[in-house]
Parts: structure tokens; sequence; C-alpha cells
């Protein structure tokens, strides 16, 4: 199993990037020895069999960290942190967690993308949250999740998800 960590380069003088480098290529795993290899299988999946998915992974998110509960993107922090629930990390497959990671990512994408294009202003929450957001990020982990062997069961779940308002659970209340 390969470990993934993170690492910065600054130059002697300049002050640390306001936001993520371009291109991460190692992403830090916080948690107990199950979710570092729960999240190691995941990422190894990815890497093996939805490539394209696991750059943007590698690009968009620089930080899994694992808790009890309450899954969710912090696309803002620096390196961008996607907070994982036992119940995903653990308790799911290596497909789903896998699929997870891809659909946190492009949140991670959508608001880094759009900050980069607007480095003054502020990032709208409908940009990279919200109903069209969990669709388009839905779809990308539809696909994912069909590359890496996602079970028709998955596949159903993530295609039906968008029916349910899960982005409207407050974090605190999610249990996965």
């Amino acid at each position: 199993t390969v470990l993934f960590f993170i690492a910065y380069t600054v130059k002697k003088g300049a002050s640390a990037p306001r936001h993520f480098p371009q291109k991460l290529n190692t992403i830090i795993i916080e948690g107990d020895v199950d979710c570092k290899n729960k999240t190691n299988e995941a990422l190894s999946l990815l890497e093996e069999k939805a490539i394209e998915n696991y750059n943007t992974v590698k690009k968009y998110v620089g930080k899994i960290n694992c808790v009890e509960k309450g899954s969710g993107m912090y696309a803002y922090e620096t390196p961008p942190r996607y907070q994982v629930g036992k119940n995903t990390y653990y308790y799911s497959t290596t497909t789903w967690y896998a699929g997870t990671i891809v659909h946190d990512a492009c949140h991670s994408k959508l608001y880094n993308d759009y900050h980069r294009e607007h480095p003054i202003s502020s990032v709208p929450s409908n940009i990279w949250m919200g109903k069209n957001a969990e669709q388009k990020c839905l779809d990308i982990q539809y696909e994912a999740s069909q590359k890496i062997g996602a079970d028709e069961e998955e596949l159903s779940t993530i295609k039906n998800a968008i029916n349910t308002n899960y982005w409207d659970v407050p974090l605190s209340e999610r249990n996965w």
C-alpha cells in the first residue's frame, strides 16, 4: 500500500501560497490506521482504473481527514480538505469511498477554478454548493464509479441521490 503525503516548496524569501499549488503530487491522510489503509485502497483503485479522476483528486484535494461522522469538503482551506465520516471510509465498499473522494474533489475544483479565474472576488456558494453543483459532482462520481467497477446498487444510489437534498443536512447531523 502506498501512503500519500503533501509537501510544499517555497522559494527563499517568498511567502507560502494563499491557496494550494496548481498541482498537488501527494495527499495528507489524517486518521487512524484503518482510515489510512482504506483511503490508500480507494486512491489506489482510482489511480489504477480512473486515472483522470485520480489526477483531479491529486490536484484539488490536499488532505483527507477521517472523523467519526460529518463528511464534507472544505475547498477554501489550504490545502483543500475532504473530511470523511467513518460510515463512508470504513463501513462502505472501496468503490463507494473512492467515488465520494472524486465527488468532493469536484466541489473543490469548482471552488478553486472560480477563485483562480476571479482572484479578487469571493466564491459565490452556488458555484460549488447547492443542487446544480451537486448534480455536476454526482455525474462525475457516477462516471468514475463505473470505471472502478461499482455495482448496480451503488450506481443507482448515485444516480438517484439528487432527489434526496442530502446537501441540506447540516454537517453536524451527517452520519456518512
